[in-house]
């Protein structure tokens, strides 16, 4: 649904998602991504961690 709905709006799902959870603060928003990418980061060294060496 939310990926239907993001087509209709042609907007990115994380856009809708940031929306929701930031509302319409840039402040909210810039904390709110900050903490994805860090999370994200985060994710991908553990991850990448955890793969067996050749």
């Amino acid at each position: 649904k939310l990926a239907e709905l993001c087509e209709v709006m042609e907007i990115h799902p994380l856009t809708l998602l940031t929306l929701a959870y930031a509302g319409d603060s840039p402040h909210k928003a810039d904390e709110l991504l900050a903490q994805v990418r860090r999370e994200l980061e985060a994710v991908l060294k553990e991850r990448g961690a955890a793969k067996p060496r050749a």
